[in-house]
């Protein structure tokens, strides 16, 4: 008999979590600061240099970020490197944003977020650049 309740009871709980809809993201799923650390190579061939930063990146919920890091580009380090961009999220919760350093240089990268929008893994999207990295909200 107890055999019987555990697939009821089974049932009934798989029969409610297929009749909840998936939660879509939106770009209202990043909102807030986040901490992040992005490591890989710039550049190709010989011409590659390693690449890291560690920061914090600051998503207004609408499709613009703020972030200030620090980059060791080549051994070169940049302390309080400030830089803003845009970023668009699908309801599948991926999406990619698009930093502006300046001066005509940006960068993109896509991304998904999981643990609804308490982390996000990027990778880098341009050619000539092999990095990746985690975002964790604070």
């Amino acid at each position: 008999m107890k055999s019987i309740y555990l697939v009821l009871t089974l049932g009934a709980a798989l029969a409610l979590a297929s009749a909840q809809p998936a939660r879509a993201c939106t770009a209202a799923s990043l909102d807030g600061k986040y901490a992040f650390k992005i490591s890989g190579w710039q550049g190709s061939g010989a011409a590659a240099v390693p690449f890291a930063a560690v920061g914090v990146q600051t998503f207004d919920g609408r499709g613009g970020f703020t972030a200030t890091n620090t980059t060791s580009f080549g051994g070169a380090v940049i302390r309080n490197f400030t830089f803003r961009g845009a970023y668009t999220v699908n309801a599948d919760c991926t999406g990619s944003m698009t930093a502006d350093f300046g001066n005509g240089v940006t960068a993109t990268q896509d991304f998904v977020i999981v643990s609804e929008g308490k982390k996000i893994y990027g990778i880098a999207a341009d050619q000539e650049t092999a990095w990746s990295g985690t975002f964790r909200k604070m």
